[in-house]
């Protein structure tokens, strides 16, 4: 061959790498070839096709005192442990790791849900290409663009359109390909019908137009079958969605629903198939999703922890193609370091719950799987954060990993990743999570490491104020999203303690650029709201009016069933003025309260 074919063959291998990434072919046969049970193609038709209002103040309604959501345990042996095994404290001087491939600033960030309707939060978030932000939690959803005042605000159930009951679990992932967002909740009212909401937007502008459908939460149709923990990702033309379905209470098997995503986009109806009676009983199965360029596969991985006190294996299903081409799901039972059961951790003056085993995050890089969860360390019991990688490019599938955690006697839980680095470039990670001790409250911490699990030290992304009182369980899940146009950048969002309830964090971080540049906190602006409480007794109408200089200018209307609640009001999208705001309840004026907009 002539040196001139070798340097365009070169060019174009480099071209390739850059405009997307290509799942290898795994080089070595399953543990279980069949290794679950594929329903019909079931076909879904659009329900609503909604355009979110940016109405003024952005009210909501939501209870006094937060609900907590209880969350039921998927293995009573790893509760026991947690409730009953004390922390071993240590006098261990923790030397500082080596360099990260990347350290990173931050460049903005937002604190908000003060008085958030449920606990706790399942923080989620996603970045659009053109500077569009989604955040959301169990109870409100928020977009942001170019300001720390976010241009849409609104409970799940509105921004559902009240298609399902008590909509909670977000999740909320950019598409690269369509560059649109797709948005998940799930029904969360106890006794009701398990319906599973998705919501494709039409355009990367969020305040455009969203198609959205109804998928059933109970696929095996089981009596009292329900869905329960969502985790998402994406191929070329599929939407992944794996969670548990609970019976009676009682944790039964982990379902995989395969969606084809190209029709979501653009309004028609949608067809799906759900993977059930997965071979080695699964609990959390995480899609690990295409972390730059465009995917070029219509495959997935998923991968999940073993949840035993002192597992040596990760699982690793593949889903070969879509599902126009007969797919087959296939397991690969993946050798690991051990990882082990934990117990609870300390926050100042008193406990509270740091999850369990369930994997957190993963994502696909250059041949290999990056994946991250909580574990425990065996003699102490602290809780710590898995990072692992496996070489999907080599026979004979190993997972490598490490235990993260800078400060001896700190508890660390839910972790999340994104992949800063771009095709040809060393691979460099942001994994952030959240720790608590007795000297520190519940808080954000965050470092950098590479493919290789070397990190940098831990640094922290934003202190705890105070204990999370009352409320026993510290969190789900956090999030992180890279903006794919921004060299690096990414946001994050995640919950710390404060006045003595928990807070969410939006962190816009970048890479460092000069040697000069130190890492900090930097400067916050908040969302706080003028929160006005008030009662309803029996199932009433709930009216809200917002006057100007005593002239009716916008009125709200709920409906809600007997109990203490808030009226929450941002004042900052108001012009200059005097304002009242009259809550009426039952047709009876309950409380005015005046406000000054200067």
């Amino acid at each position: 061959m002539t040196k001139r074919f070798w340097m365009i063959l070169a060019i174009s291998v480099l071209v390739n790498a850059a405009s997307g990434q290509t799942k290898p072919i795994l080089i070595q046969n399953p543990d279980v070839a069949n290794a679950g049970v594929k329903s019909a193609v079931i076909t879904v038709d659009r329900r609503a096709f909604l355009t979110p209002t940016a109405d003024i103040g952005f009210p909501m309604v939501v209870p006094a005192a937060p609900v907590q959501r209880a969350e039921l345990p998927l293995s009573l042996d790893f509760e026991t442990f947690k409730e009953s095994t004390p922390l071993v404290y240590s006098a261990l001087n923790v030397p500082p790791m080596s360099a990260a491939s990347r350290q990173m600033k931050l460049k903005s960030s937002i604190e908000s849900n003060g008085n958030d309707g449920y606990v706790p939060f399942d923080n989620t978030v996603a970045a659009s290409e053109n500077g569009y932000m989604i955040s959301a939690t169990n109870s409100f959803i928020e977009f942001y663009k170019s300001s720390k005042l976010p241009i849409y605000r609104a409970t799940l159930d509105r921004f559902v359109g009240g298609l399902i009951d008590r909509p909670c679990d977000p999740k909320i992932i950019f598409d690269p390909l369509e560059k649109r967002f797709i948005f998940f909740a799930q029904t969360c009212a106890k006794g009701a019908a398990s319906k599973l909401v998705l919501a494709f937007s039409t355009s990367s502008d969020p305040m455009q137009a969203w198609n959205i459908y109804v998928l059933n939460g109970n696929p095996l149709n089981k009596k009292g079958q329900w869905f329960d923990y969502p985790k998402i990702g994406l191929t070329r033309g599929e939407l992944f969605l794996s969670g548990h379905l609970f019976t009676d209470d009682r944790f039964s098997e982990t379902a995989v629903y395969q969606i084809d995503k190209a029709t979501g986009f653009v309004g028609g109806a949608v067809r799906h198939i759900v993977w059930t009676a997965l071979a080695d009983a699964p609990t959390v199965l995480q899609p690990a999703t295409y972390s730059f360029g465009d995917p070029k596969n219509d495959d997935v991985l998923l991968v999940g922890s073993v949840w035993a006190n002192g597992a040596n294996y990760v699982r690793l299903y593949e889903v070969t193609g879509p599902i126009d081409t007969n797919p087959q799901l296939r397991l690969y039972k993946v050798p690991s370091d051990e990882y082990w059961f934990f117990a609870l951790a300390d926050q100042k003056t008193q406990t509270i719950d740091n999850g369990d085993l369930r994997m957190q995050d993963a994502a696909l890089v250059d041949g290999k799987l990056i994946y991250t969860f909580t574990s425990g360390l065996p003699d102490r019991h602290f809780s710590r954060i898995t990072l692992g990688v496996i070489d999907l490019t080599v026979p004979g599938l190993r997972a490598r990993s490490k235990l993260l955690g800078d400060l001896p006697n700190a508890s660390y839980a839910y972790p999340s990743l994104a992949v800063l680095s771009d095709a040809n470039e060393p691979v460099s990670i942001f994994l952030m999570y959240n720790s608590a001790s007795k000297t520190a409250f519940p808080e954000i911490r965050y470092r950098t490491c590479d493919a290789d699990l070397t990190c940098g030290s831990e640094l922290i992304l934003r202190r705890g104020e105070s204990t999370i009182n009352g409320e026993k369980r510290w969190g789900d899940y956090s999030g992180v999203s890279r903006i794919r146009t921004r060299k690096g950048e990414v946001w994050a969002a995640s919950s710390f303690g404060k006045s003595g309830g928990r807070r969410t964090y939006l962190a816009n971080l970048e890479p460092l650029t000069g040697v000069a540049e130190i890492p900090g906190e930097g400067d916050v602006s908040t969302t706080e709201a003028l929160s006005i409480p008030f009662t309803v007794t029996t199932n009433e109408s709930v009216q809200i009016v917002i006057k100007r200089n005593k002239e009716s200018i916008r009125t709200f209307d709920y409906k809600k069933e007997p109990g203490k609640y808030l009226l929450q009001l941002l004042t900052e999208p108001f012009e200059s003025g005097t304002y009242s705001v009259e809550i009426h309840v039952g047709g009876v004026l309950h409380r005015t309260q005046p406000f000054d907009r200067k």
